[in-house]
């Protein structure tokens, strides 16, 4: 869960550090006090795309940290994939951002990236605000919705993998149902770059030896030059003694001094050692020095080969081995083609088999979502009756449709909120308090399968009041036994149920706006709840009457 966020010269915020407990936590403030800069701060070390306007006017740079304790078994295998460990069950989070629009992360003091706080942050927590209400308005969310509930991550996936298989046999089958002269152009240029490849008889590593021996041709005087130097100081001259000569010259030297200086063996050793590898160097460089012989039409040769390797690589690839690769893929494809009757055939019966595995994975995929809505309806009716919607009538309709990625199925959600109407399409019904009451009964009905271990609500009190508002808090307060919940709400029934009161609020100092978090209790709290209630004009009447919400709200379990 987030126990403590830290953030520092973040819009009207210079700097605040909000500490959170398990259970459920409220946040109050007056509109425009800074509620919202809360969330976006969440947003922004989490990961989500920023952007440089966050920064407070006249700061270089603004920094968010979040810690999380305990550290859950999802994040710790996301953790560990991307190489990061964090000691002592507490995980640091840290964005900072610059005026110039730089961004620095880290994960527990080392260097991170955006995606990767975005991947670690979608297994810590969820935000969700008016805008997610709305969400469900969208009917492909109410697919991935019941999917959730039922838990079907395997069985789709095992659709998928067949879906894929055959759109992979629906494009290979369109690539080789061309028509005939398509196909016959397609022949002819492949032969002919198949016979022009071929009777270069490309040999791997053969341009390296021709660039080689080209370099040889080229300097061939300098080489024959430096050999003969070579041997005149080896083997020496008339006019003078060469290596060869000195060194056996001082082989007998050694030989004549060591009979009196035994432990000079191993030196006369070396000398003489010295002489036969020296012997041994000259007669290779005699064998080269014959070897290198300037033939003209070799040389030729060798350039016109290199020519013809060059011209080729400009059509075929840039190297001889890069060639011959692709000499085998359009041998391959040109084979392809000649037998793609036979391929086409065999194609076809795949298609076949495919359409009857994939009708069967769709089917199962079908059966379970049936069921699954089955018990989805008659959980979100009990939480809508809850949450003082006793005459809302809610129903998952579920039409077949064409194969696709993600089965058969069409799946919208239809409601009706009054007595006596027919449920049709939720987003032609449900007003704006109305979703707020459904988005939250979802969740509360998604709790217990898998989710993240901290939920956000923005003002999700939005459009309701009264008796409703109270319900939603108690929801919340529910949600609240298994998971952190954290809610900005203007409702005082739904800020009296919480146990961990923070109030945002705006001060000036020095012709600046600032923004404060205080945790309240006590009085304080009580004037908070009263101040929702009534507005700045705080009466003794409010007061006892917040002091009997908050009174209410520490008698529930």
């Amino acid at each position: 869960m987030l126990t403590r966020l830290y953030i520092e010269n973040v819009a009207v915020i210079e700097k605040i550090s909000v500490e959170f407990t398990a259970g459920f936590n409220v946040l109050t403030g007056e509109t425009g006090a800074g509620k919202s800069i809360i969330i976006d701060s969440i947003n922004a070390v989490l990961g989500t795309r920023t952007s440089k306007e966050l920064v407070r006017t006249g700061a270089k740079k603004a920094l968010i940290s979040a810690v999380f304790e305990p550290i859950p078994d999802s994040t710790a295998a996301v953790l560990e994939r991307l190489g990061f460990s964090c000691e002592d069950g507490q995980l640091l989070l840290s964005r900072e951002l610059t005026a110039d629009g730089r961004n620095t992360c880290k994960v527990c003091g080392m260097p991170a990236t955006v995606s990767m706080l975005r991947e670690i942050g979608q297994t810590l927590l969820d935000i969700h605000g008016q805008n997610d209400n709305h969400l469900l308005l969208s009917v492909d969310q109410h697919l991935h919705i019941l999917d959730s509930f039922g838990d079907l991550a395997p069985l789709l996936a095992d659709y998928r993998t067949n879906y894929e298989k055959g759109l992979a046999i629906k494009k290979e089958l369109s690539a080789l149902s061309t028509d005939e002269a398509e196909k016959n152009r397609r022949l002819d240029l492949l032969g002919f770059q198949i016979k022009e490849l071929e009777a270069a008889a490309l040999t791997p590593g053969e341009e390296e030896e021709l660039l080689a021996k080209r370099d040889i041709y080229k300097n061939s005087e300098e080489i024959a030059e430096n050999m003969a130097a070579a041997r005149t100081l080896i083997s020496g001259t008339d006019e003078g003694e060469g290596a060869l000569s000195l060194l056996s010259s001082l082989s007998d030297v050694m030989g004549n001094i060591k009979r009196y200086y035994p432990e000079l063996e191993r030196a006369s050793g070396i000398v003489r050692d010295f002489y036969y590898e020296l012997e041994e160097l000259n007669g290779e460089i005699e064998s080269l020095a014959e070897a290198v012989e300037f033939d003209p039409r070799e040389q030729d040769r060798v350039e016109s080969r290199l020519d013809q390797l060059f011209r080729l690589k400009k059509k075929y690839g840039n190297s001889v081995e890069e060639m011959l690769q692709y000499y085998d893929r359009i041998s391959e494809e040109m084979n392809g083609i000649e037998h793609a009757d036979e391929r086409i055939a065999q194609l076809q019966e795949q298609r076949r088999q495919n359409l009857l595995v994939l009708k069967e994975k769709a089917t199962r995929l079908s059966d379970a979502r049936k069921k699954a809505a089955a018990r989805f309806e008659k959980l979100l009716m009990e939480e809508l009756t809850f949450l003082d919607m006793p005459s809302a009538r809610f129903e998952i309709h579920i039409d077949n449709d064409h194969f696709g990625p993600n089965g058969a199925d069409r799946v919208e959600f239809f409601i009706s909120t009054n007595a006596g109407e027919p449920p049709k399409p939720m987003a032609k019904v449900a007003s704006g308090g109305e979703l707020a009451r459904i988005m939250l009964s979802i969740e509360n009905v998604l709790a217990d399968h898998g989710g993240v271990g901290t939920m956000i609500f923005d003002e999700v009190d939005t459009g309701v009041s009264g008796r409703a508002g109270y319900k939603i808090g108690l929801k919340l307060r529910q949600v609240s036994r298994g998971r952190q919940v954290l809610c900005i709400t203007h409702l005082a029934p739904i800020a009296a149920l919480g146990q961990n009161h923070i109030r945002i609020e705006k001060q000036e100092k020095d012709g600046r706006t600032f923004t404060a978090a205080l945790t309240l209790s006590g009085e304080e709290r009580v004037r908070e709840i009263a101040r929702i209630t009534t507005g700045e004009n705080i009466t003794e009447a409010a007061l006892a009457g917040a002091r009997e919400m908050l009174e209410a709200g520490c008698n529930i379990e």
